[in-house]
């Protein structure tokens, strides 16, 4: 088996030779120059840029100070006598010091003195001009490319700062709008709630009795259908009372029609307080009410009806003038039969509550 040749690691900026970046435009390697420092997060200062654009193009900083090439003619200088001693020195000091007028001071004072240096110095200082001549050549020549990339590079930057401030303004704007149809949603918002609050109250008004708060009469038509129809899909039994206070006009007669307004609000508000979420009270006219008790027998019905008369004979209710009066009130049960109208089962219900004022009010009847 022949073994495999070890691979050559890749020299200094072979990675953009062979990406083909050094083909590219000065702006295209100055945009890479900025994704690239980005994406490493590397401060964009002018050294750090300077050296991943190079790097980026595959080549050396031309501005950089040429230390290898003037060691190496350093190291041809005569040091033979004392003087070229010195200044072999003094060249190896300024190459060195990495600075560009040192270096320059240095030459200017060998070529001042190499007339005490013989023909070698003549002739390196001749070769050293030569090179630092054609450096200045090169300097040039990349100094301009660089200029048309800063250029294309500040272009760049200003397409750049125009897209960003484009984006800040429809940014904005979209902020605007939002905060503006924000706004109208919760306009709107409120006006739905303002809507449905005048809505509740419109439809309790239509359907609840004001004085009393119980259902009025177009209310507990909708119960009776709501009940009835439950009752027909369910089963089971649906009662109805009817209830009319005693003695109410005499009641009226001997303490005001305000007194009577505050009785007929005191019994609705003992009913209510005593029945079962489910059931249902309703003002039927007058001083006489309804009570719809589903799921209910008539036997059942009549205990409730005695239980809302005690309720009614604990709970103190008193004339304007504090005198303590009493409240009672005679009602009649019946069962919705299936199929039955409602307006048979009341008027069944009415018979049974008169016949228990007849037997001595302050009574409750079942209808037979």
């Amino acid at each position: 088996m022949t073994p495999s040749r070890p691979t050559k690691p890749h020299p200094p900026g072979a990675e953009a030779r062979h990406g083909g970046t050094n083909a590219d435009s000065p702006d295209k390697i100055a945009r890479e120059t900025l994704r690239r420092l980005a994406l490493r997060k590397i401060p964009p200062t002018p050294d750090n840029y300077r050296e991943m654009y190079f790097q980026i193009r595959g080549s050396a900083d031309a501005d950089a100070f040429p230390t290898r090439a003037l060691k190496a003619i350093a190291n041809g200088l005569p040091r033979t006598t004392p003087a070229e001693t010195r200044n072999a020195q003094a060249f190896d000091a300024a190459i060195a010091s990495g600075k560009w007028p040192e270096l320059q001071r240095v030459i200017t004072d060998l070529h001042t003195s190499r007339s005490d240096g013989g023909k070698a110095w003549g002739a390196l200082i001749r070769d050293l001009s030569l090179q630092c001549e054609r450096l200045h050549v090169e300097l040039t020549q990349i100094g301009k490319r660089e200029a048309l990339g800063i250029a294309g590079l500040s272009e760049s930057v200003g397409e750049l700062l125009d897209d960003t401030r484009g984006v800040q303004e429809s940014t904005l704007r979209a902020r605007q709008e939002l905060t503006e149809l924000r706004k109208l949603t919760d306009k709107t918002t409120h006006e739905i709630a303002r809507l449905h609050s005048e809505l509740d109250v419109a439809s309790r008004l239509i359907r609840h009795d004001p004085l009393t708060g119980a259902l009025n009469r177009r209310g507990l038509d909708e119960a009776l259908v709501r009940e009835i129809s439950r009752m027909t899909r369910q089963g089971g039994s649906l009662c109805i009372a009817l209830i009319d206070i005693d003695n109410f006009k005499r009641f009226n007669d001997l303490y005001g029609h305000n007194t009577g307004d505050e009785a007929l609000c005191h019994l609705t508000r003992t009913l209510s307080g005593a029945l079962r979420p489910q059931d249902v009270v309703a003002r039927y006219g007058g001083e006489e009410f309804i009570i719809l008790l589903p799921d209910t027998s008539p036997k059942a019905a009549n205990a409730i009806l005695a239980r809302l008369q005690r309720e009614l004979s604990h709970r103190i209710f008193r004339a304007p003038d504090g005198e303590r009066l009493s409240i009672t009130f005679s009602a009649g049960i019946t069962r919705i039969l299936p199929g039955e109208q409602a307006e048979a089962s009341i008027a069944r219900a009415d018979e049974a509550m008169y016949a228990a004022k007849r037997a001595g009010k302050n009574r409750v009847l079942v209808a037979v």
